[in-house]
């Protein structure tokens, strides 16, 4: 979670890319309560980040009728079909797979049908249907990594050139200066650690 890549990021992928551009301010939101070390808001604010870039990715606009959940979740083992002729194809068929497996295995796994490893599960947080503390740092680490990966086959998938490469440091210097900040942060946990951890060794 290195403030200058998370910056990189956002700059580069998120509020430039079409499917990720109307959820670019929740990524941004999340990612000041992850440093922050508010874990839950971080946590509930990306999960439905990560439905509502691939509605946007199939196509879907407001008013127009959902796609069913099913599509959502073969979404990445179709990816032949959205496109047949990536930048580096090899590279693109194994983040597809990884996202596919990420997402049928745990994320979009019904809860009827087995455990999500560490409760890494929508279902579980959009409904609170367990007790256990699923809104982990980890868990938030998770959600960031697959939107960084589901990025990056947007990228080849488009075969358009990665504009991070472009971006000078004034570009993202004042971001930087701001996640950085609250990176640091000072010696002790911040007041949110300390509120939602009530229990946590807080010299940890």
């Amino acid at each position: 979670m290195n403030p200058r890549y998370r910056v990189m990021q956002k700059k580069g992928r998120f509020e430039s890319l079409d499917p990720f551009k109307n959820t670019s301010i929740f990524i941004d939101a999340a990612t000041l309560c992850f440093y922050r070390e508010n874990f839950v808001s971080c946590y509930l604010t990306l999960v439905p980040v990560i439905e509502g870039v691939i509605l946007r990715w199939m196509g879907f606009q407001d008013g127009d009728t959902k796609p069913k959940f099913e599509e959502l979740r073969k979404f990445f083992e179709l990816f032949h079909r959205r496109q047949p002729h990536p930048w580096n194809t090899e590279f693109h068929g194994i983040f597809n797979r990884v996202c596919h497996l990420v997402l049928n295995k745990h994320f979009f796994r019904p809860t009827t049908n087995g455990e999500s490893h560490n409760d890494f599960n929508r279902h579980i947080a959009t409904h609170l249907l367990r007790t256990s503390k699923f809104a982990t740092k980890d868990n938030c680490i998770r959600l960031f990594l697959l939107l960084d990966t589901m990025s990056e086959i947007y990228v080849l998938e488009q075969r358009r050139k990665d504009v991070r490469r472009d971006l000078k440091n004034e570009d993202m210097a004042d971001d930087i200066a701001i996640f950085t900040s609250l990176f640091v942060g000072s010696t002790t946990h911040s007041a949110e650690y300390q509120i939602l951890n009530p229990t946590q060794d807080l010299e940890s």
